[in-house]
């Protein structure tokens, strides 16, 4: 399947939100989204964070909480540790694909 744009996939989106109910919307705000069969809409547990590191999925590098990286007054630096952080869950959601 090709890579959709950043339009496409935010048309997408709009299109899928626009057929929830209001259950159903509140329904996947919380970590342990339930599915929604009628749109296709697998259950989904996304309990994790990245706010200094991929948390609560096994092993990561962890960094210090925000206030500490902000007191680093370095934003190369900090692109670094987000650039980290996102290699990493990228990591960890590809590994999870893979095993279904």
């Amino acid at each position: 399947m090709p890579q959709m744009t950043h339009a496409e996939a935010l048309e997408q989106a709009r299109r899928i939100v626009a057929q929830m109910t209001l259950d159903e919307k509140i329904g996947q705000l919380n970590y342990a989204a339930p599915a929604i069969e009628r749109l296709g809409i697998p259950e989904y547990n996304y309990w994790n964070e990245a706010l200094h590191g991929v948390a609560r999925a096994g092993v990561a590098t962890v960094f210090p909480q925000a206030i500490g990286m902000a007191a680093m007054f370095d934003d190369a630096e900090l692109k670094r540790v987000a650039e980290t952080i996102a290699e990493e869950g990228r990591a960890k959601y590809n590994e999870y694909a893979a095993h279904g």
